[in-house]
């Protein structure tokens, strides 16, 4: 409250109100020049490594010459090899499963055979199962 006893209701600006509604240049505009480079700056770097990335990537899966047509009967002997290879495989698996399968068994019988026992030594000492 005044003196006079009226009330401001801040109606009126101020000088200092009227100061920040001054606008600030920072900087100065920006040219065409300058906003040509800031776009085809980054447009650049960045078609450069899509290229790179496709390069690199030819480089680490190169496509594999086909064979010299003279190198048939090589690759049909390295060919055969490798499935007489693969056909003993499946048989050492096919065999490996099948000992697995004895050796289950025999562990089988060994586990009914120690049940068997231990029941006819109780029943010789007398005692219940």
């Amino acid at each position: 409250m005044s003196a006079s006893g009226s009330v401001s209701i801040g109606l009126k600006r101020t000088s200092s109100q009227e100061l920040t509604h001054v606008g600030l240049v920072l900087s100065p505009r920006q040219t065409a020049r300058r906003r040509l480079v800031q776009v085809l700056l980054p447009t650049g770097a960045l078609m450069m490594g899509v290229s790179m990335g496709f390069l690199g990537r030819a480089a680490a899966h190169p496509i594999a010459p086909p064979p010299p047509p003279d190198a048939s009967s090589e690759v049909r002997l390295l060919q055969q090899q490798l499935d007489e290879a693969r056909s003993a495989l499946r048989l050492a698996r096919a065999h490996g499963q099948e000992l697995e399968h004895q050796i289950d068994a025999l562990n089988q019988r060994v586990r009914d055979t120690t049940v068997e026992l231990t029941f006819v030594k109780k029943a010789r000492e007398g005692k219940p199962p």
